[in-house]
């Protein structure tokens, strides 16, 4: 499914941003909620089936940070910095 998708690289993209320090959890949560209320206009998912999804990437997201080492993180971090 689509939605499913955009919902994964969404979670993945806003906890980037996060790790990153590009923008504060404030901003991802604003962003998510306008992104969360545009996919289940767009595709008729339910709002639980959304924050199961976007919830699983999330910690997904969390935990490969959390792996990746400080150069790593550093370079990955110059390469999505505006």
């Amino acid at each position: 499914m689509m939605a499913t998708s955009t919902i994964q690289i969404n979670a993945s993209t806003n906890e980037t941003n996060l790790a990153c320090g590009i923008k504060s959890e404030k901003e991802i949560d604003a962003e998510r909620l306008k992104q969360k209320s545009a996919i289940i206009k767009d595709s008729g998912l339910s709002e639980a089936a959304y924050d199961k999804i976007y919830a699983e990437s999330s910690a997904t997201s969390k935990a490969s940070w959390s792996r990746t080492s400080s150069a790593n993180k550093k370079l990955a971090c110059q390469q999505v910095k505006p």
